[in-house]
């Protein structure tokens, strides 16, 4: 498989392309496993993992395999380009699904199950409080919810509330905006930008399975 200077320049680009989308895809799946879990189990985070370890493998392989120039190696690059290809749009279709059924009661019920733990158990106040912290943002729909005082006769609020250094968080201290809005927007935005990478990846592969399999077919233009 010979391959002329435009077709080999075309190749390279689409690679360095698809290496440029795995590094994106694994930063935000380092991103969500070590950062946003820390407040939330982020949906999509496993998919960019993996498709972005993969995908930096293969492009790396395919240097080699053209180098090789063999039919049994070119034939197996196929095959992994059509099931790496697969995969992404798979992924990718199951994150941009997960975005657009998220809604504002998902987030909701997300929240309201934070507080709610919060009252009795240590880890899920830390949880409360970092979100409130992150996202600049105090209870459900804002201040005046009881799920963030810290108890029925007391008008303290738990610190996530309030901006540090605070002796008491108070409602007049507090954040204005409630978590559901603040917190249910980025959590869409994450998982549309990781269903998104995904597809680009999955339309890079098919762009050089597609390349590969004319060069295959048409040898003698090339």
């Amino acid at each position: 498989m010979c391959l002329c200077f435009p077709v080999k320049l075309a190749f390279t680009l689409a690679k360095i392309m698809l290496a440029v989308i795995a590094i994106v895809l694994i930063a935000l799946g380092l991103v969500g496993k070590f950062i946003i879990s820390s407040i939330s189990d982020i949906y999509g985070y496993p998919f960019c993992l993996v498709s972005g370890m993969i995908l930096l493998a293969v492009c790396a392989s395919g240097c080699f395999i053209i180098k090789l120039n063999l039919k049994w190696t070119t034939t197996l690059y196929i095959a992994l380009l059509a099931a790496d290809c697969c995969l992404n749009l798979l992924f990718s279709s199951f994150v941009l699904d997960r975005a657009v059924r998220t809604n504002k009661q998902d987030t909701r019920n997300f929240l309201a199950d934070v507080y709610l733990k919060a009252r009795r158990e240590p880890e899920a106040l830390l949880v409360a409080i970092a979100l409130g912290k992150h996202f600049e943002c105090c209870g459900i729909e804002g201040p005046q919810d009881a799920e963030v005082r810290l108890n029925s006769e007391s008008d303290r609020l738990i610190s996530g509330c309030c901006q540090e250094p605070v002796t008491h968080c108070t409602r007049k201290q507090a954040f204005k905006d409630g978590c559901k809005k603040r917190f249910g927007k980025f959590y869409e935005n994450i998982l549309l930008t990781m269903g998104i990478f995904l597809l680009l990846a999955g339309a890079g592969l098919l762009f050089l399975l597609g390349m590969m399999l004319f060069l295959c077919l048409i040898p003698t233009r090339v």
